[in-house]
């Protein structure tokens, strides 16, 4: 089971493919040189240094790292108040990481690397990269890079648009935050969802 973590735990760290001096991150590689671990949990960022998904666990099993690198994976998006909730699944309960969710708020990112929308239109599309990390050791080891459909991206973007309006308070996001997990498990949130997309397993 993969902890529910709030934005405040997002670890100040590159999570693109690449490290400070641009050589490729492979599986088996510090993600980022700086960082020997993590906070457990999965942490949902859109900015400019990429979009992603970053799975911190301790000890993947094998049945964690080959869902992420081939399983099926389900992605939903659920919008309550100024929280934007990525809610997910990857594999079955049976084998995989059953349904999590993780929450995104476009305020909480550094203005320097905030995520700006001018360039969006519909019918686009992004790519999105999964990242699975040993959090006791920072060692990358699973990565899939995924697109999202022009629907899902189309709900996304204007979800982030609508947020970026509103008025922001830390503290008061937080207790959304909490308020919400405290109300709907990441299973129960399914029935919330916007929009859902399928990737569909890769053997």
């Amino acid at each position: 089971m993969i902890n529910r973590s709030i934005g405040k735990n997002i670890p100040n760290v590159q999570l693109m493919d690449y490290h400070h001096t641009g050589k490729l991150i492979k599986p088996g590689d510090l993600l980022d040189p700086e960082m020997k671990g993590y906070p457990k949990g999965s942490f949902f960022n859109l900015s400019q240094k990429g979009y992603r998904l970053l799975i911190c666990l301790d000890k993947p099993t094998l049945e964690e790292i080959r869902g992420i690198i081939e399983g099926e994976i389900e992605f939903l998006l659920v919008v309550e108040k100024d929280i934007i909730d990525l809610v997910y699944r990857i594999g079955d309960d049976a084998s995989g990481m059953p349904w999590s969710d993780s929450p995104y708020n476009w305020h909480l990112n550094p203005v320097e690397t905030r995520w700006e929308p001018e360039f969006f239109s519909d019918g686009s599309k992004i790519y999105f990269d999964i990242l699975l990390v040993d959090s006791s050791t920072g060692i990358l080891k699973a990565h899939r890079a995924i697109m999202f459909s022009p629907e899902f991206t189309s709900v996304l973007f204007n979800a982030i648009l609508a947020q970026i309006k509103m008025p922001f308070d830390k503290n008061e996001y937080f207790d959304h935050v909490d308020t919400l997990y405290r109300k709907y498990s990441s299973r129960e949130l399914v029935y919330r969802s916007m929009v859902r997309m399928l990737v569909p397993p890769l053997n």
